[in-house]
């Protein structure tokens, strides 16, 4: 019978192995979805956000990529919290792209989670970036 940390090491093998996948982070697909997050959507504030890009509009393709993008950092979010990949492999992977993204969403997030009533929201993305701020700040890179 396997040992429970081989077991774990298993386990967390996986989620890392998928992380990587290239249909995930290292798709074409996928590093186009962030781009247009990052640079192409723009607004200034819930509202305009509302406005600009909705289902109804000509922006829908952008309201997905958002949504993907979020939904991507948010599943990240979640093995981190179960404990399934640690932050200091998150920071060397994806740290300036979490931080990036959700420094541009998360506002967007926050205000929706009021407006619409749905607390959780992408609450494992949030989790996601301010674990891994806290982490940051207790081992700073070195300068290289």
């Amino acid at each position: 019978m396997p040992s429970r940390n081989k077991e774990e090491k298993t386990i967390k093998l996986f989620f890392f192995r998928s992380l990587m996948d290239p249909t995930y982070r290292a798709s074409r697909e996928f590093r186009q979805q962030w781009d247009e997050v990052i640079f192409k959507i723009d607004f200034d504030d819930w509202d305009d956000m509302q406005r600009k890009y909705n289902r109804e509009g000509s922006n829908y393709e952008l309201l997905l990529s958002w949504f993907r993008v979020g939904i991507f950092f948010e599943g990240v979010g979640v093995l981190l919290k179960r404990n399934l990949i640690d932050i200091a492999m998150i920071d060397d992977l994806l740290g300036t792209s979490i931080k990036m993204t959700w420094e541009k969403m998360g506002p967007i997030e926050i205000k929706t989670r009021a407006r619409w009533d749905a607390p959780r929201t992408f609450d494992d993305f949030e989790y996601l970036y301010k674990t891994l701020m806290k982490y940051e700040e207790e081992h700073p890179k070195l300068a290289i």
